[in-house]
């Protein structure tokens, strides 16, 4: 199977878009999440490009060591559908917030648990976003059609 270089570069902007989707989010919210009087654009652009420096690194991580593969996996058994990539996404967020949390609950106990579970929660809601934003990308762009160019019509048939 050849890989075409449009491919590549589809899936490259994908998982790109797929791992900066929550930090764009987790940038918005912030401002509600702790009751701040309000946002305004400046607070939210340096939210952003701090988030994208701290954030980013673990959320390509995430997208390109199990994201990716998952993806293909998926793709060759032909599980193209929005709700195929929610699982994924779920799956990989909860994966991706194990570590944080056994490393919390080590250091400061179980006392409080309800904040490891709402921070597992935005974990995986944040897997989901980035799985569905990467899913909307490949589809949007047509990564999802079969290939039809080594195809040999017969003469009268239409392509």
């Amino acid at each position: 199977m050849k890989i075409k270089t449009k491919s590549i570069l589809i899936w490259t902007g994908a998982t790109f878009l797929g791992a900066l989707a929550p930090i764009f989010v987790l940038s918005a919210t912030l401002d509600f999440m702790v009751a701040l009087p309000e946002m305004s654009v400046s607070s939210f652009l340096i939210r952003f490009v701090f988030y994208s420096g701290v954030v980013l690194p673990f959320t390509l991580l995430a997208a390109i060591v199990l994201g990716v593969p998952a993806a293909r996996f998926c793709l060759a058994k032909r599980w193209t559908h929005w709700i195929a990539a929610v699982i994924g996404g779920a799956l990989i967020g909860a994966v991706a917030a194990f570590p944080t949390v056994w490393f919390y609950a080590g250091m400061f106990g179980l006392e409080a648990w309800h904040s490891y579970a709402m921070f597992s929660a935005a974990i995986v809601g944040f897997g989901v976003l980035g799985a569905l934003v990467f899913w909307g990308t490949l589809k949007l762009l047509g990564e999802f059609e079969p290939d039809r160019s080594n195809i040999v019509f017969a003469p009268g048939q239409n392509p």
